[in-house]
């Protein structure tokens, strides 16, 4: 039989797993994974619909229910939400939410205008393919209206951005310009004084849509490139918004 030093190291131990286990086990973490993922989520709305017959973590439980269920997989969500880095785009054109005067009314250089710099971060994993919409509205109070300045489609979902001038010269493919005259890029360069909203979008696309063509053309516009993105599956945006402003 151990002695009683042995005995109280024994004792010791087994309070500190205790103490462990219940003061620092990961709260939604359902699967007891050791990590709280949406794997945890899945498991915990299987728990409310009676489908898991899985080992559970009771110290998972978020509210102290003694229950496991949609709380613990509304946790399991946010959490992994909170590090999952944000699909972002940014232009050095941009500053203070305005385009920059050098970046306004590009010169046309056989036909073409340089198109605006392009940088975007944290594209979805699972993304096929890009698309690239920059459209704003003439009158505002009217969306059914749409002006589009940039339309591109098929891009490597690799590729982090496009340098100035750089959209009509990639391994992707380019729709019309602002009139439909053209396949090219069209700056913003408003007439009169005002101010004037522009949006570019970029689209994390599961493929490359089937029904859009496999070169650059004025066939396709804004209408054409939109309905096309809405026949696959869109897994997150990026979205810049800016103004041009002309006193």
């Amino acid at each position: 039989m151990p002695k009683g030093g042995t005995m109280k190291r024994i004792f010791f131990t087994i309070f500190l797993l205790v103490f462990y286990t219940n003061c620092f086990a990961l709260i939604g973490d359902v699967d007891d994974s050791g990590d709280v993922d949406l794997k945890d989520a899945i498991i915990a709305l299987q728990v409310c619909a009676g489908k898991s017959a899985l080992p559970l973590n009771l110290n998972a439980d978020v509210n102290s229910d003694e229950h496991l269920g949609i709380e613990e997989a509304v946790f399991a969500i946010k959490f992994t939400g909170e590090f999952v880095d944000e699909f972002t785009l940014s232009s050095i054109a941009i500053s203070g939410g305005e385009i920059l005067d050098s970046y306004k009314c590009e010169t046309k250089v056989n036909g073409v205008e340089a198109s605006i710099p392009l940088s975007w971060s944290n594209v979805p994993d699972s993304a096929g393919s890009l698309a690239v919409i920059m459209h704003s509205y003439p009158n505002p109070s009217d969306t059914s209206s749409v002006n589009s300045y940039l339309l591109l489609w098929d891009i490597d979902p690799s590729v982090t951005g496009i340098a100035h001038g750089e959209a009509d010269d990639g391994n992707w493919f380019m729709g019309a310009n602002k009139d439909g005259v053209g396949v090219s890029y069209t700056s913003p360069c408003s007439p009169g004084a005002g101010t004037h909203e522009y949006t570019i979008t970029v689209y994390a696309l599961s493929q490359t849509p089937s029904s859009l063509p496999n070169e650059s053309t004025t066939d396709v516009d804004y209408s054409a490139l939109k309905t096309a993105i809405d026949t696959v599956t869109t897994l997150g945006t990026a979205t810049l918004t800016f103004n041009d402003v002309t006193e």
